[in-house]
């Protein structure tokens, strides 16, 4: 092999191996995302535009948001009040559920409700371990709900 055949060999090699190393680097970025979304948030309080805010704390159920990894999410009320559990009801009652996808701050969620689906564009405007804080505008009105990691 003679210097010239080699040297466009090596170069398209190198190439070809720093693109593929690139690529993984922006998939293990949007991955992790993903990722720290996952999981179930519990809503402690919520702010409409008018700076009112109303707290979960106390209250006969906890609201959860859970999201799961196959990229359908359920939102439901886990019973709280032993009044109520000791009734005909279920601990766990389900409000919503649907699929979602996250890419650039916005969480989407398609919601399904019986024949038909009907979508929603969330803002997340801050995402930890442990907290996640969701933009919602609805008509005019924009308020803001406050979750905490629910283990």
């Amino acid at each position: 092999m003679t210097m010239k055949t080699l040297l466009p060999c090596v170069l398209s090699l190198l190439f070809f191996v720093s693109s593929c190393s690139e690529t993984e680097k922006a998939e293990e970025v949007q991955n992790n995302d993903q990722l720290s979304i996952i999981g179930n948030w519990e809503l402690v309080k919520r702010r409409d535009a008018g700076n009112h805010i109303k707290s979960f704390k106390g209250a006969p159920a906890n609201i959860i948001v859970s999201i799961e990894k196959t990229g359908y999410f359920h939102i439901y009320d886990t019973l709280k009040n032993e009044k109520w559990l000791s009734g005909e009801m279920h601990s766990i009652q389900t409000r919503r559920i649907g699929q979602w996808t996250y890419k650039d701050s916005t969480l989407n969620f398609t919601y399904q409700d019986k024949d038909s689906s009907y979508p929603e564009n969330i803002i997340i405007t801050k995402l930890t371990a442990d907290e996640l804080v969701m933009k919602r505008k609805k008509n005019k009105f924009t308020t803001f709900s406050y979750f905490k990691r629910n283990s």
